[in-house]
């Protein structure tokens, strides 16, 4: 009997606290009501401002809220009001999905990141890197990743900027892209020496994933990231893999200055490594936040590895396929893509923040939006 006494106070405590965390209550709600409010006013505000964006859409994601939103049109041309969970073209957002797998493999003891190239590619590709006088036995796969190597950039050679404007459905192959750097330009210094962003890296990435998995690239992507598991539902490389289910069109992204829309040219131009996936806001900032609290690699310290800057090159701010970015005074990791999508993961408020802007003239709204999301992210903790 002693003990039951003794006992009685604390169930009578549990018993007191259960019984309120029951109960109904209307404030929390209407709170929580509000501050979804507030983010798509962000978007609303910056829309009526910046009409010629056609379309803003956003997702955050913390700990407490998944919200996607969006605004104005998915495609401007037949006046179709966009849906906030409409997938688009991320761009070189995808070189941020190539490095993790790259990352895995790593994990896996399947590739070791200080290694030469020549030791993964394929013969064929070694010899024509060579022949432009690259030192494929010194560029190693970090340099690759953290656009070191000196190896130029396929996207400036005049050839490849002719033949986007003069036949936009050409089809474009990861071979040919590679040649064009070597055949058109020159290295861009000794492996280590610069750094220089360039696409081309990452299709040698991508050559050296089917190297090591046997399969292609973007399967071996698929498979070692573990969409399933993370529910990227509808993430998947355009042109190479099937539609996923029940995911909504692609929205029209434009390039008005130019001309372009994306439905009106081949994607093959920018498929293989350097961009090429598609995908929601949602998928985007989720799959960022998973990545960050460490449910993408098996190791903790990988996450670290990752964050790494290219030493003697902390300046640019790119690390293994991650630029570090400072909004609002927030240190973020992330990457951002041609058509004007950004993607960010603030490690302080542990959020990850994805913008998509339809109007590439209009890119630069992408660091504005995502400010004033930290700045009402910020207000509501």
């Amino acid at each position: 009997m002693k003990n039951n006494l003794t006992l009685l106070p604390l169930l009578l405590l549990l018993s007191s606290l259960l019984f309120s965390s029951c109960q109904p209550t209307t404030a929390p709600e209407q709170d929580f009501d509000q501050f979804v409010d507030e983010l798509q006013e962000v978007l609303t505000t910056f829309y009526h401002e910046y009409p010629d964006a056609i379309g803003i859409m956003a997702h955050v994601e913390i700990p407490e809220l998944s919200w996607s939103g969006g605004i104005g049109l998915s495609d401007r041309e037949g006046r179709q009001p966009l849906k906030s969970q409409q997938p688009a073209l991320i761009a070189s957002i995808t070189k941020t999905f190539v490095a993790a797998t790259i990352l895995r493999l790593h994990e896996m003891a399947l590739i070791d990141l200080n290694a030469p190239i020549d030791k993964y590619l394929t013969s064929s590709t070694v010899a024509v890197l060579q022949s432009d006088g690259y030192r494929t036995n010194e560029i190693t796969v970090t340099q690759l990743l953290n656009h070191t190597s000196g190896i130029n950039d396929y996207v400036e050679t005049e050839s490849f900027l002719q033949k986007t404007k003069s036949d936009v459905q050409y089809q474009w192959t990861r071979d040919e892209q590679i040649q064009l750097a070597v055949s058109e330009l020159d290295p861009v210094d000794d492996p280590g020496k610069q750094f220089r962003y360039s696409d081309t890296n990452y299709l040698l990435l991508t050559e050296i994933i089917e190297h090591l998995t046997q399969m292609p690239f973007y399967e071996a992507m698929r498979t070692h990231l573990n969409y399933n598991q993370l529910q990227l539902n509808h993430t998947w490389f355009v042109d190479l893999e099937a539609v996923p289910d029940n995911t909504l069109p692609l929205v029209h992204q434009y390039y008005s200055s130019q001309g372009l829309d994306t439905y009106q040219i081949s994607k093959t131009f920018d498929l293989y490594g350097g961009g090429g996936l598609a995908c929601t806001t949602r998928d985007l900032a989720t799959f960022l936040h998973q990545l960050f609290n460490h449910k993408v690699f098996n190791d903790r310290a990988t996450v670290k590895l990752m964050r790494e800057l290219a030493p003697g090159h902390e300046s640019s701010d790119y690390s293994l396929g991650l630029f570090r970015a400072e909004i609002n005074d927030f240190i973020g990791w992330g990457h951002s893509g041609y058509w004007g999508t950004m993607a960010n993961y603030f490690p302080k408020l542990d959020a990850s923040i994805a913008v998509f802007v339809l109007e590439k003239d209009r890119k630069h709204l992408n660091k504005e939006i995502t400010a004033a999301l930290l700045k009402k992210l910020q207000e509501g903790q």
